[in-house]
């Protein structure tokens, strides 16, 4: 082949570009400015969330045939696990973690949310 045939006229791209430089940095500015529009109009929104799983563990011992040993959740069927999960619902909807939240969040958060008892009316807790 011939090397004066491989040849590429960068000079016709960049002519292009040249022409449409006014379309793209239009666009580029519009979006931007849409963007930090809809961003200072729309009210912040803070949700978290967190699961807790209380786990125990269990552990059976095997000593003969003979002797008959019960596991840790055997014995524990009687419990009232209602009981349980109600403490640690007090525990996600207790005034240590709305402080916490407060403390590590207190700039950010709207004046009715910077009081404690303001900011766990807002908490949900679910089991």
């Amino acid at each position: 082949m011939d090397s004066d045939n491989m040849e590429i006229d960068v000079m016709k791209y960049l002519n292009i570009v040249w022409t449409w430089l006014w379309l793209i940095v239009l666009g580029t500015l519009l979006s931007g400015a849409t963007a930090a529009l809809v961003s200072f109009i729309l009210p912040p929104v803070y949700e978290a969330e967190a699961n807790i799983a209380s786990v125990k563990s269990v552990s059976q011992l095997s000593l003969s045939p003979d002797f008959k040993t019960l596991s840790e959740a055997q014995l524990t069927q009687g419990l009232d696990v209602g009981a349980r999960q109600k403490a640690l619902v007090a525990i996600a909807r207790g005034s240590e973690v709305a402080s916490a939240v407060i403390s590590e969040l207190g700039p950010t958060l709207s004046p009715d949310e910077r009081e404690v008892a303001g900011l766990i009316a807002q908490v949900t807790v679910s089991t």
